[in-house]
């Protein structure tokens, strides 16, 4: 998933059921958020439940482990 593709918080659900169906699998070992630019986009995705939605898989125990993808500049990601 995304992180400039994910709007709402029903979008966030579509696409990952779209994903599983698209890999024929009830469950996925490692998702992974891609593309967080800066610390903006991460802020966006919390408001928009991301937190939420992935503990809630991973209870369900659909998604196994999980991940992000960050492609800003390393002061950003330690948020000099």
């Amino acid at each position: 998933m995304s992180a400039q593709s994910i709007k709402t918080r029903e979008k966030m659900d579509e696409i990952f059921e779209k994903q599983l169906e698209r890999l024929k699998t009830d469950y996925i070992d490692y998702y992974m958020i891609h593309n967080i630019i800066n610390f903006e986009d991460w802020e966006n995705l919390k408001k928009l439940g991301i937190i939420e939605f992935v503990l809630t898989e991973k209870k369900k125990g659909i998604i196994i482990n999980f991940g992000f993808s960050f492609h800003g500049n390393l002061n950003v990601f330690k948020g000099s």
